[in-house]
């Protein structure tokens, strides 16, 4: 080695030592720092995800943290204080993402093997076409959660993706400042190595936070790959249907459920008549009283108003229960008509006419639920304005 290279080197060298036991940078950090140009390899590091690893890395924090406190302890220069108080805030980041590695690092173990099996050979309920739509309910959230899952690793991975350039970039101008404070001359080293200090510091952020993306793309592909159930659920069905098309079961169950809910109903429109009845008395009374007044006052218009909105409410609720009352009639002939498709009992012609008054029933509630989310905005609207006038009393 030429006498300036040598020379370069060994000042370069010392630099790093220096920096690393002065300023409380991490193993990582110093062996990043030694890898000054002739610097020997270091060995493979561990891997950083390990809880182990995670947990050496949260002591060492500990320590640089107690140290960045103890130097800002009578510190007066404005300057130097904010400096240290930089550093320490960005040594408290580091904190909060190993915190949060740990705790993603700790997570439980995926399920057991055998648990689809074990799902596909459970009791099925007694075969009805109820049954059968629950199953199918829980198989339909089953494929939706199974794209959730899908859709979550991808985020993660673009999330990872970002994180890895920002660490190479913070990387890389952490290198270049130790490149430059290596060949400083001695008045400009030190404004160098508070830039690298903070390079250094930046670094280590972006590392961790590459290291909690890292866990979290791991943890989702976890959860993706879990058994979902699906073929079980799809077992199942199946098996049902066979039930079902071999004349097994009945609706009595799942009818009884409806003509519950039926009187339930019913006896809810009662209640809703006799407290309508009752507010459409007091809203005449006050009519009558606002209208014999001679000066009847703001307050006496308002009561109006007031009854008139509690009047409309309650005939909105009865309105609303009565839809209930009509669609539960339309379910119950729904069911009916399904328990014959499925059992094999409705002619071709029948299959034909249920499937075109689907088809029309489809298009109703649509235009329905459209109407409804107008009312919706309309009600949400009216509210707000009443909101305004009760705050201006």
């Amino acid at each position: 080695m030429r006498p300036h290279h040598l020379q370069r080197f060994l000042r370069g060298t010392l630099v790093a030592i220096f920096l690393a036991v002065a300023l409380g940078i991490p193993p990582a950090g110093r062996d990043a720092l030694a890898q000054l140009p002739g610097a020997p390899e270091t060995a493979a590091e561990a891997d950083p995800l390990e809880p182990e690893q995670i947990q050496a890395r949260s002591e060492a924090l500990a320590a640089d943290l107690a140290r960045a406190e103890s130097r800002l302890e009578g510190v007066r220069d404005s300057d130097e204080r904010r400096a240290l108080e930089s550093q320490r805030d960005g040594l408290r980041e580091v904190h909060g993402l190993l915190r949060e590695q740990a705790l993603l690092a700790q997570q439980a173990a995926p399920g057991e093997a055998g648990e689809e099996t074990a799902a596909a050979e459970a009791p099925l309920p007694p075969p009805s076409a109820f049954a059968l739509a629950e199953l199918q309910a829980v198989q339909a959230a089953t494929a939706r959660g199974v794209e959730e899952r899908e859709e979550a690793v991808a985020a993660v991975r673009a999330a990872v993706a970002d994180a890895k350039a920002r660490t190479e970039a913070a990387d890389r101008a952490r290198r270049d400042l130790r490149t430059r404070l290596a060949d400083a001359a001695p008045r400009e080293a030190p404004a160098i190595e508070a830039e690298f200090r903070r390079a250094e510091l930046e670094s280590r952020i972006a590392r961790e936070r590459l290291n909690l993306r890292l866990l979290e793309l791991h943890q989702a592909e976890r959860l993706r790959d879990e058994p979902a159930g699906t073929d079980a659920l799809d077992a199942a069905i199946a098996r049902m249907r066979k039930q079902l098309a071999r004349g097994e079961g009945d609706l009595r169950a799942g009818l009884a459920r409806l003509a519950q809910q039926e009187g339930e109903l019913r006896r809810r429109h009662e209640a809703v008549e006799r407290r309508l009845s009752t507010a459409e008395l007091r809203l005449e009374t006050l009519k009558r009283r606002y209208a014999a007044s001679t000066d009847p006052g703001p307050s006496a218009l308002e009561e109006v108003e007031a009854a008139t909105a509690q009047r409309d409410a309650i005939r909105q609720e009865g309105t609303l229960i009565e839809a209930q009352l009509e669609r539960l009639a339309e379910q119950t002939t729904l069911w009916r008509r399904w328990d014959e498709v499925l059992r094999g009992a409705a002619s071709r012609a029948d299959r034909e006419i249920y499937a075109q008054e689907g088809a029309a029933r489809s298009e109703s509630l649509t235009r329905v639920r459209s109407q409804r989310e107008g009312r919706v905005v309309d009600l949400e609207r009216r509210l707000s304005l009443l909101r305004k006038r009760l705050a201006s009393y």
